[in-house]
């Protein structure tokens, strides 16, 4: 018997890595046929070297133990993680294989973050809410969804008039509009984290067979799509109505890569037989290429400019004034693109560099991965399918925004509140 469990684990790595490798190749033929001659106007360039190419994979394959281990734990930080590897690592050694322009530095700070993100979340425990088996903050689980659900359909009805909106490609008047909004901040901040929240209670609504509350909430997410068009919206409620009907016997997070290998594959797929790129514009280049790309840029800019030590976000409720007037985002936007309208948001290794530089690469993994840690210990006892959209949320979240917004403004605070407010009782959770 031990042997075949111990097979069975050697079978489980051999799996995992196979599957990283073939990602990292798929990725790469994807992005010299696809990414490159697509949008290279902005970046994308395709001037290779033998010697950026050894140290991609250099990158990749020593820490693919780490990463290994990490897609075999089934523990939820490390789902999160999973999907940050697959998301942002991997795509950056592919971007590194490809510009031979990229600074060593940019290369091997982005290897000590990973290197560190990666030690960190296998050595650090669980931070343990002590959630009963008896909990019952029922009062506060249900304000929580109230509280969300008010803020959305107040901000629809004032600022929209109810507009349902389903096109993908037309969203950013929107977004523009949505800017001039003249809302509250506390309502503001509702608004934000009902984006990362709703569609987490639209799963548990589902699990409890309250099939008619689904419904209600799945509305009021269109409504939230409706009223500044952010495409993680729609993105989080497909991912949602997937993860219900499929996670249930498929939780571990070694199916993640080879679920996203799938995903490029049938985007390449697309891209030969139809010659179209709508897969590839909304998964490799949006979802993979694009925040990874970001992260050089932000390199870029704060390595000869003073870094900003969270004058833009913690410390500004301090009057600890940023020497930057404009939004960084903005300004990044406008180093990349020359279009100051253009936004580029950004977490992981750009939240940690724009505001401590060097240092900020080992600071930043240990305060992310205490907030995977506090996730895990208040999702204690959750169903599989709950567990899965919690992921998928939370690294959506890290990869766009930085900590700091995530953590207050993207919701993820009041998300871990919220987690500790259902109610549950052994493994099933109850209303």
């Amino acid at each position: 018997m031990r042997a075949i469990i111990s097979q069975k684990f050697i079978y489980g790595k051999l799996f995992c890595f196979l599957g990283l490798i073939l990602y990292r190749v798929v990725m790469d033929i994807c992005y010299a046929n696809i990414i490159s001659p697509t949008w290279g106007y902005q970046g994308y360039f395709n001037n290779p070297s033998g010697l950026y190419n050894s140290i991609s994979w250099l990158f990749l394959i020593s820490l693919s133990p780490l990463i290994v281990k990490t897609f075999t734990k089934s523990n939820i930080s490390s789902n999160i993680l999973s999907v940050l590897i697959l998301v942002s690592l991997v795509p950056t050694t592919s971007l590194i294989a490809f510009n031979s322009t990229y600074e060593l530095q940019f290369v091997f700070l982005s290897y000590i973050y990973w290197a560190l993100l990666l030690v960190f979340n296998l050595s650090i425990p669980s931070l343990n809410w002590n959630v009963k088996k008896d909990n019952n903050s029922s009062f506060l689980f249900t304000a929580i969804i109230v509280m969300l659900c008010t803020t959305v359909i107040f901000i629809s009805w004032k600022y929209t008039g109810f507009r349902l909106h389903f096109g993908l490609f037309d969203v950013y008047e929107l977004r523009l509009e949505a800017r001039e909004y003249d809302m509250p901040l506390f309502i503001g901040y509702l608004s934000s984290a009902a984006n990362t929240i709703l569609p987490i209670i639209f799963v548990y609504f589902l699990i409890k067979k309250k099939i008619t509350l689904a419904i209600i909430i799945m509305g009021i997410i269109l409504l939230n799509f409706g009223i500044a068009g952010g495409k993680s919206v729609i993105l989080l409620l497909f991912i949602a109505l997937i993860g219900y009907f499929l996670v249930k016997t498929l939780n571990k997070s070694r199916f993640f890569v080879w679920g996203m290998l799938v995903l490029i594959v049938l985007s390449l797929i697309e891209f030969k037989i139809f010659d179209t790129y709508f897969l590839s514009f909304f998964t490799t280049y949006r979802l993979l290429f694009l925040p990874s790309m970001a992260n050089h840029i932000y390199y870029d800019f704060f390595s000869t400019r003073e870094f900003d030590y969270f004058r833009q976000s913690i410390f500004k409720w301090f009057n600890f004034d940023s020497p930057y007037k404009d939004n960084i985002a903005f300004l990044i936007g406008y180093h990349q693109t020359g279009d100051i309208e253009g936004r580029a948001n950004n977490g992981l290794f750009s939240d940690a560099y724009l505001n401590f530089g060097s240092i900020g690469i080992i600071i930043f993994p240990i305060i992310l991965v205490s907030i995977f840690k506090l996730i895990e210990g208040s999702t204690k006892g959750f169903d599989e399918r709950l567990l899965f959209i919690v992921t998928i949320c939370t690294s959506v979240n890290l990869l766009s925004l930085t900590f700091s917004t995530a953590l207050l403004t993207g919701g993820l605070l009041l998300m871990i509140i919220f987690f500790y407010s259902i109610p549950r009782f052994n493994k099933n959770i109850t209303l």
